[in-house]
């Protein structure tokens, strides 16, 4: 078995969709929150969970932890000051030999026993999972290998490397923020070094080039995808919908409004038309269209929502038109509003109708 520890940042890449109302642990995921999600990936191969958390965001996670049997214990901390400096400060109370770390974002259906099977069987040292590259660095692969890992910038190999190691020098792949590991590996902390993606992993793949190399798992047939910011959130919403679909997941809309949604969906050459639905959905003479709608959400009379996300407890008043938007929790569209490809905070207050296209609306 294994300690997992999730190190939970300060979610500043996800505003305006996370602010003081809604924190990046609470955003819902097909209305599961995103923190409940890690913690049941993570259950079937540990024996301790530890949440790393900021104090004043402590309150926010309660609820979510409240029916967890696997030992789980809540690290508050005053200031977020790197995740390898918190491992650090963590390790003296880990005993399990092997760790998992993650930053409590990610969004999967692999069965972590799998991974943690083939790390064991292989007696690994370091195992990791690549993505799709967002970020400016470079992979050096070989088959399941990772031999070098660093800043595009700082990129500094020889050619005679390359032919000597005959890997393979990639801008497309990046290790996500999932970690399984020896505890031993913490001994290479250094005092100089912040992130684990930036300054450990760097290091630990050097290190350990010739030693027993970081293996990459390969999640074939499978998914998983990094909550890392608003366009990786709405991403990965999409993604998931297009996997998935509950029952009632055609195009929704009333008697009155059927050959009106079917125009609009001939018009705008909707694909998929199809809805992920939350619980308490009323909704008065209009119709949705391929969009994620979650938990008590009202839309009254002559209003239709398409390719939008809206997070729990909205009302969209009378006769709006909300198209590619994502609307966060609690929040109150006026009469005859017309939102297309707009964000709007948590929380936020319109104090009139207003037709925009293209603007964030934000709040502390």
């Amino acid at each position: 078995m294994f300690e997992s520890v999730i190190l939970i940042g300060p979610g500043t890449n996800l505003f305006p969709i996370v602010n003081s109302s809604l924190k990046a642990t609470n955003l819902p995921i097909l209305n599961i929150e995103l923190l409940l999600i890690n913690i049941q990936f993570l259950e079937p191969v540990s024996s301790k969970i530890y949440i790393v958390i900021l104090k004043e965001d402590v309150d926010n996670i309660r609820h979510v932890v409240k029916n967890i049997t696997t030992p789980l214990e809540i690290i508050g901390i005053d200031f977020y000051d790197g995740t390898v400096t918190q491992l650090h400060k963590l390790q003296q109370k880990i005993n399990s030999e092997n760790i998992i770390v993650t930053k409590g974002n990610l969004v999967t259906n692999i069965d972590i026993k799998t991974i943690a099977n083939e790390y064991l069987d292989n007696n690994d040292l370091f195992m990791t999972i690549l993505t799709n590259n967002q970020e400016n660095t470079v992979c050096g692969i070989k088959g399941n290998e990772l031999i070098h890992y660093s800043d595009f910038d700082d990129l500094n190999i020889s050619k005679d490397i390359l032919i000597k190691n005959r890997f393979v020098m990639t801008l497309e792949k990046h290790p996500l923020q999932f970690y399984m590991f020896k505890k031993d590996i913490l001994k290479y902390i250094t005092s100089d070094m912040f992130s684990f993606r930036s300054n450990f992993l760097p290091a630990i793949v050097k290190t350990l080039c010739n030693i027993n190399p970081v293996k990459i798992f390969d999640p074939m047939n499978t998914y998983i995808y990094q909550i890392r910011d608003v366009e990786s959130y709405i991403f990965t919403i999409k993604k998931l919908k297009s996997i998935k679909h509950n029952e009632n997941g055609d195009a929704i809309c009333s008697y009155d409004k059927i050959n009106l949604c079917k125009q609009y969906i001939k018009k705008k050459n909707i694909k998929d038309t199809k809805n992920i639905l939350g619980t308490s959905l009323f909704i008065d003479s209009g119709f949705i269209i391929d969009s994620v709608i979650g938990n008590n959400v009202t839309i009254n009379e002559g209003s239709y929502v398409v390719s939008s996300i809206l997070m729990n407890n909205i009302i969209i008043g009378k006769n709006c038109h909300i198209e590619e938007c994502l609307i966060g929790n609690n929040v109150t569209i006026p009469d005859n509003t017309t939102l297309i490809k707009c964000n709007v905070s948590p929380a936020y207050i319109f104090s009139t109708n207003v037709n925009a296209k293209n603007n964030i609306f934000t709040c502390s």
